[in-house]
This record gives C-alpha cells, structure tokens and sequence, in this order.
C-alpha cells in the first residue's frame, strides 16, 4: 500500500516561485533544455530548475526538471502569462519517468480522462469525478472500482482482492452509504516512534506520530549548499518499505529536485530510528510509504 502525500496546489506553487525568478542564471541554462522545448515555441523565462514558453496555439507551457537527468516532473500550460488560467495538459512525474498526475484543463477545470497518483484512472466533467473510477494497488494487489455521479460516490462500489475475488462491496447514493456486503482487509500504516500507545489511540496516535516525523525531519535537515547557491528549492519526495520488524528498506527518490537534495533526503532516512510497523489483517506487514520533504529558501 503506498500512502501518498503529494498535490498538484503544491506544485503550482512552483510555477509561481520560477516565474518569479526570472532569468537569474543568465545565459548559461538558456540552451541547457532546447531539447525539451515544444516545436516551433519560444523560450521565454529559463533557469536551472525550469522553463517556460509561448506556444504557437497562444498558450504557455511551463516545465519544472530533475537537473541530473533533465527529466521532466511537472508540466503545466496555462493561457495567461501569469500563470493564473490553466489550460491544457498537466503532467507530474517522479524522476525515472512515472507518471504520477496527467490530465487536461479547461479553464482551471479538469476535464475528460485523467490519472491520479499513479495507480488510480477515471473522468472528471467540471472538475468532478463522474463514472467509473479504477484504484489498483500495486502493493496488494487490491483493486477498486468506483462510480461517481457529480463528483459523488453513486451506484456500486466493489473491491477485489489478488485473485479478483470480491471482498468488498458497497452501496451509495449521491455520497450516502447504504449498505455493504463482504469483509474488507484492515490495514494499519506504520508510524515513527516516540508516541505513548497506552495513553492514546485513533486519530491521536496518528497525529502524535505525524508531528513526531516533522519534528525529525526538519531539526535535522541541512539545506544542501550548492542548492542554496543556484536557489533550488522545491517538495521532494521520497519512498520506502516500513517491514514487519519496523526497519526501513528499499529507499528510493521519487522526485529528488537535485542530486545534492536527493542524498540530504536519504541521509535523513537512512538515520531514522525503527518504525512501529503496519498491520495487514491483524498481523505485522511490509507496507510502502511515500513521504514529501519540503526545501524552501
């Protein structure tokens, strides 16, 4: 199960903030992604992290890079300057390439078929989700099918398990539950240490373990020099396997912004202490969690 933290607002802060920059690096990255450019566009604003375009249809495109790599990870056209009115294809991907959010605007609307976290598909008419909705959980196995009316859940609900056999399913009504049949796994996810579990529960113990994880996070970050001199900054975001005995595993860098932020980040994981493992039906279990690291000037 992965436990996403991500969103797209957060991401349209950095177009802001690039557009704010102005070319502050001068010459030197103006050509640096003249391949990444759209056909027959003119480069308007450049800089280590980020380019922005007018395109020939009027609009403009911007596109936030992984500099390493020149990996695109955010995509946004928009029909103003300002970068107010989004219009057209968005698209958010990790640094090897995985789509995360792809989807079109109208207006600051997201209409027709989009993609959402990875792993879940489906339409949106006025920026609500309508019809039919796919969930699958690469993790698990687990899939789910949704179906929306207005941006309600409406109709059946059903889940599956691993083999496609129906574990859950629901009815709802313009987002009213009326019933369920079949008997739904309960996952737990893990936390970070330090929170007492005879005194709390529920949602206290979660947000006990949320604030003992920031606290960590951000008294022991060391902004990187280098990414302070070029004035990069942005929300990375990092991934890892919490298994059965609470040990962090399989450390990977979803969005790394730069390769100095990138190792900050897994130096911050890699000294963590042993987490509280997640349960799968009562019993410890390896669970995927997704975690975002905030840099800002």
């Amino acid at each position: 199960m992965v436990y996403h933290l991500t969103g797209m607002k957060q991401i349209f802060l950095i177009f802001i903030l690039a557009f704010s920059i102005g070319n502050v690096s001068g010459q030197y990255y103006k050509h640096w992604y003249k391949d990444k450019l759209e056909a027959g566009s003119k480069l308007l604003k450049w800089d280590q992290q980020f380019t922005m375009e007018l395109l020939k249809s009027g609009e403009y495109m911007v596109k936030v890079y992984y500099p390493p790599t020149k990996q695109i990870t955010t995509l946004g056209t928009f029909l103003d300057k300002n970068l107010m009115i989004k219009n057209g294809l968005y698209q958010e991907n990790w640094d090897d390439g995985t789509i995360v959010n792809r989807g079109i605007y109208k207006n600051n609307l997201r209409e027709g078929l989009w993609i959402l976290n990875t792993d879940e598909s489906g339409e949106f008419k006025n920026d609500q989700k309508t019809g039919e909705w796919k969930f699958s959980d690469p993790d698990t196995g687990i899939t789910k099918f949704e179906n929306y009316e207005e941006g309600k859940l409406h109709g059946k609900q059903i889940t599956l398990d691993s083999l496609g056999n129906i574990i859950l399913e629901k009815i709802y009504e313009h987002g009213r539950f009326i019933s369920s049949t079949g008997e739904k796994q309960i996952d737990e996810m893990p936390r970070f240490p330090g929170c007492d579990e005879t005194i709390m529960s529920g949602p206290e113990l979660i947000k006990c373990s949320r604030e003992k994880l920031s606290h960590y996070m951000y008294t022991n970050l060391r902004y990187p020099r280098t990414a302070l001199e070029n004035n990069i900054q942005g929300k990375a975001v990092v991934q890892f396997t919490v298994d059965e005995n609470g040990n962090l595993t399989d450390i990977k860098m979803l969005n790394g912004i730069s390769q100095e932020i990138t190792q900050e980040v897994i130096r911050l994981v890699k000294n963590m202490p042993r987490w509280k493992p997640g349960t799968r039906n009562g019993k410890p279990a390896k669970v995927v969690y997704t975690m975002p690291v905030q840099f800002n000037m």
